[in-house]
């Protein structure tokens, strides 16, 4: 199955996230998001998507949840 695969729905957004301690969890959060773009999806990955002037925690998770769709799937008219 793929994002494609629904049909009359708005591509979803997946935030894809994870630990970021060393350079081969990067690697690995990165691999993982390529392979949900590749299906189809749009992806939010908040250490390349965040906005550089963000440095406040709350306002990195509100800008954070509001790029994702998990909350509600909307039908396309």
């Amino acid at each position: 199955m793929n994002a494609r695969d629904n049909e009359g729905y708005e591509s979803e957004t997946v935030y894809v996230a994870g630990p970021l301690f060393d350079e081969g969890e990067r690697w690995w959060i990165e691999q993982i998001e390529q392979t949900i773009t590749q299906i189809g999806f749009n992806t939010f990955l908040p250490h390349r998507d965040n906005p550089k002037r963000l440095r406040n925690c709350a306002n990195n998770f509100e800008n954070n949840r509001e790029q994702s769709d998990i909350r509600s799937r909307r039908r396309k008219p």
